[in-house]
């Protein structure tokens, strides 16, 4: 275990806060990730034991030295999708939070409406199906409270699994730098592809492999290099879609926070106002029914930000330099 919290800290996990906690556990946890690492391990000590034996063959050592290039590939490969998947549960609990606060306050603002259409309705200024109206909506501000409450014990219940976390607020995510398309795990993989079928069409130009044979090969050396271009051009339609998404969420973000921002504000004014008894308390909890929707709303525009964000793992230098 110890191996695997210092490569974690070498690879770059050792942010300070208690995301960044969570990933690592969330992480370091992971089979998956686990018999990934191990791949490569073993991958490197084949490398440098035909590097030091010199009875092995050039094609030996190549055939070597690519099965580590893929094994780190793949392990890229798993540690983007992890990561975003350790930020997707850990933005579950704070996205939760804010839904459930939102939902007690329509609770409490259908509570007021609720008692005061009874009241009125007992001195005859409203009518019956008026109240039936406000209690129906009273209830099912109640549902929509306990799905709330169990969605966000659900979720902090998920957090429990790899320690003691607290999710209080969305992580920000560094944009990783130095994107490139042939960076991307995919790439990597599909050039390695044809560098193996360059080598079998290599081996196949002698006089023991028959022409049918070296057909074959040659039509999927072909194949391989297609496949590659297509993923070139495919990753490339995507790198521009990923990066548009990030400069897209940053433009919601702002103007949730300028919508978040004037919310406050207006409740603010409103529980001044109330306190000086000029509006009533309908009106103010329907004011903070506003400010928890904006909340809300903030904590949604961040975590659509962060996960645009992280989409772009695959692209950047592998972490480490490995």
């Amino acid at each position: 275990m110890m191996r695997w919290i210092l490569a974690a800290v070498l690879l770059g996990f050792a942010w300070a806060g208690g995301y960044p906690e969570f990933e690592r556990a969330f992480l370091e946890q992971n089979p998956a990730l686990i018999a990934a690492r191990a791949e490569v391990e073993t991958a490197a000590l084949k490398v440098h034991a035909l590097a030091d034996d010199p009875y092995a063959s050039p094609h030996e050592r190549e055939v070597a030295a690519d099965a580590l290039v893929r094994a780190k590939a793949r392990l890229k490969e798993r540690l983007a999708d992890l990561k975003q998947q350790a930020f997707r549960r850990y933005a579950a609990v704070v996205t939760a939070r804010a839904q459930l606060a939102r939902a007690r306050a329509w609770t409490e603002q259908t509570a007021i409406a609720y008692e005061a259409a009874r009241i009125k309705a007992e001195e005859g200024a409203l009518a019956a199906y008026e109240v039936e109206k406000a209690r129906i909506a009273w209830e099912d501000a109640q549902l929509a409270e306990a799905r709330a409450k169990a969605q966000l014990e659900e979720a902090e219940a998920e957090l429990r699994r790899y320690g003691d976390f607290e999710a209080t607020e969305i992580y920000e995510v560094s944009v990783p730098q130095d994107l490139t398309v042939e960076q991307h795990p995919s790439y990597i993989l599909a050039e390695l592809d044809v560098r193996a079928a360059e080598r079998a069409y290599r081996a196949a130009l002698g006089p023991d492999t028959s022409a049918q044979r070296r057909s074959w090969l040659k039509a999927r050396l072909a194949s391989a290099r297609n496949r590659l271009e297509s993923t070139k051009a495919t990753l490339a339609s995507e790198l521009d879609l990923r990066l548009r998404e990030v400069q897209t969420g940053r433009d919601a973000l702002e103007l949730k926070k300028a919508a978040l921002d004037a919310r406050r504000e207006a409740y603010a004014a409103a529980k001044l106002r109330y306190e000086h008894g000029l509006i009533s308390k309908l009106m103010l909890k329907q004011a903070e029914f506003v400010l928890r929707s904006a909340e809300l709303d903030h904590v949604r525009a961040q975590v659509n930000l962060q996960t645009a964000k992280l989409a772009l793992l695959p692209f950047a230098p592998t972490e480490g330099g490995s």
